[in-house]
């Protein structure tokens, strides 16, 4: 059986140093050179040390993406380059199709002729 969804690791792009008790929003890089409504699920290592990243759902272009993340320390703290992030992930069962019909109606007139 072929997996459901495919993921792949979201690295932060360059190093941050957050701001105690901020929010910022940061670029992550991927293997996935382009997509739309990909959702992407935060690594669980950062709740210990007050470093809240929420579930997204976000578009990739040119293997870039923007990610908030939420310094709840009263210190500031630096996240390194490369940092694994999170995993980026698309269902593969989940596409919408729309169909379109366009039907013609045909009028017609009938005279009944009754003896």
């Amino acid at each position: 059986m072929e997996p459901r969804a495919i993921n792949y690791p979201a690295l932060l792009l360059e190093q941050i140093t957050l701001p105690p008790y901020s929010q910022n929003l940061v670029e992550v890089i991927s293997q996935l050179p382009n997509g739309q409504n990909l959702m992407f699920e935060p690594s669980g290592n950062f709740t210990s040390k007050f470093i809240f990243i929420p579930n997204t759902l976000f578009n990739v272009q040119q293997s870039k993406a923007k990610i908030l993340l939420i310094n709840a320390q009263n210190r500031q703290q630096t996240l390194s380059k490369n940092t694994r992030m999170g995993t980026i992930s698309y269902d593969k069962t989940l596409f919408i199709h729309t169909i379109t019909t366009t039907s013609t109606i045909h009028h017609s007139t009938q005279k009944y002729i009754v003896n």
